[in-house]
């Protein structure tokens, strides 16, 4: 089991340890929502997943819509504004913040998406796939999953 927390401690989580490999994603939505260059995510089975505390304290953000459903999501601590997993019921799963977990992801770097976004300072992060835009989401990460 791995757990995870916000940066003040008030939200917690776990999950079981079947996780995809790691997304990197450079779109303008990620970068202000997580306030870098960059978000780093895994993804797991949402029925293997459980907030142990603070679910009170979690706030959800639906942007507008800019193409196409699903509406980018934010989740984040209403305390301390910390990243937190996105739980998308739609498709069974649920998105992690690699930071917020307590121990470091061993998982590989699965793909780069959304490249041109992606600032100048940033190096190339490995020898994986790296796509323009989004990658077909809930197929990729349901198929890890099985």
């Amino acid at each position: 089991m791995l757990t995870g927390n916000c940066l003040c401690g008030a939200v917690a989580f776990e999950v079981e340890e079947k996780l995809t490999r790691v997304e990197v994603c450079y779109c303008s939505r990620c970068q202000r929502a997580y306030g870098t260059g960059l978000a780093a995510t895994v993804y797991a089975r949402l029925d293997r997943f459980r907030w142990v505390r603070g679910v009170d304290a979690v706030q959800t953000y639906d942007a507008p819509l800019l193409q196409e459903p699903p509406p980018y999501r934010h989740v984040f601590c209403g305390k301390c504004g910390s990243p937190l997993p996105i739980c998308r019921e739609e498709f069974g799963f649920v998105e992690i913040p690699v930071g917020v977990l307590s121990v470091q992801v061993k998982e590989a770097l699965a793909y780069e998406m959304f490249i041109p976004r992606k600032h100048p300072w940033g190096a190339r992060l490995g020898s994986v796939d790296c796509f323009e835009g989004a990658v077909p989401l809930s197929k990729k990460v349901l198929s890890e999953l099985r």
